[in-house]
């Protein structure tokens, strides 16, 4: 109960003083969807990260398309409701996110590396929108319309967001970000009351994604 009541001040501002028995019957939280995330998946990895060893993983991607890969792990990350493992992929020479649910295998090679002393996990997902980023941030403009704009104005997107108000009763959202997939989809998900007014490419990439829904519904 403590760590529920946690999460949930999480969410609030300023200081929370509660009595936890009092209010254990008047508070309800409903579960989240979540990922299936095997527990000895999860302790290779975090075994990994403690003792710098690479892993060998066999990984389906979101497309369903499966890879094998040789991995440099250096953090654990939830988010929605799974676990991501973030490593360095040597062979694309970046560090990458893996969803732990979608591990199919998972094993340490026996095979140790030295962390760089200056990695920062929280400096890596700063600018993230959601848990997958790019290497060339956007800078964002977002026109939402007024039907939207109480559920926009009251929660936090990202934390380089700028919220304008406009006479109509819409609002103008701005944020510099490196995300790609999450942004779209979460901009997808707001149509018909979001406009894309920078960059271009992001409204090129909404636009394509509309296309393709459509050309699938006929």
């Amino acid at each position: 109960m403590r760590s529920v009541l946690a999460k949930m001040a999480g969410g609030l501002e300023g200081t929370v003083s509660l009595d936890l028995e009092s209010l254990t019957d008047q508070l309800t939280v409903l579960a989240e969807d979540h990922a299936r995330v095997d527990s000895e998946v999860w302790q290779t990895a975090a075994r990994a990260i403690n003792q710098q060893e690479r892993l060998r993983v066999q990984y389906q991607r979101f497309d369903g398309v499966t890879g094998r890969y040789v991995l440099e792990p250096c953090h654990l990350a939830a988010y929605l409701g799974n676990w991501y493992l973030l490593a360095l992929n040597p062979a694309a020479g970046r560090r990458e996110t893996f969803a732990l649910s979608r591990c199919r295998s998972i094993e340490g090679t026996g095979q140790h590396f030295t962390r760089p002393a200056d990695f920062d996990a929280r400096g890596f997902f700063k600018d993230a929108f959601g848990i997958s980023q790019a290497e060339k941030p956007w800078k964002v403009r977002l026109l939402l319309a007024k039907e939207v704009a109480t559920y926009i104005r009251e929660r936090g997107w990202h934390s380089s967001q700028q919220v304008r108000e406009r006479r109509d009763g819409g609002l103008e959202l701005r944020l510099e970000t490196s995300g790609r997939k999450e942004l779209t989809r979460w901009i997808l998900s707001g149509m018909p009351h979001v406009r894309v007014l920078a960059p271009r490419e992001l409204r090129d990439r909404v636009r394509q994604r509309l296309r393709l829904g459509l050309a699938q519904s006929r």
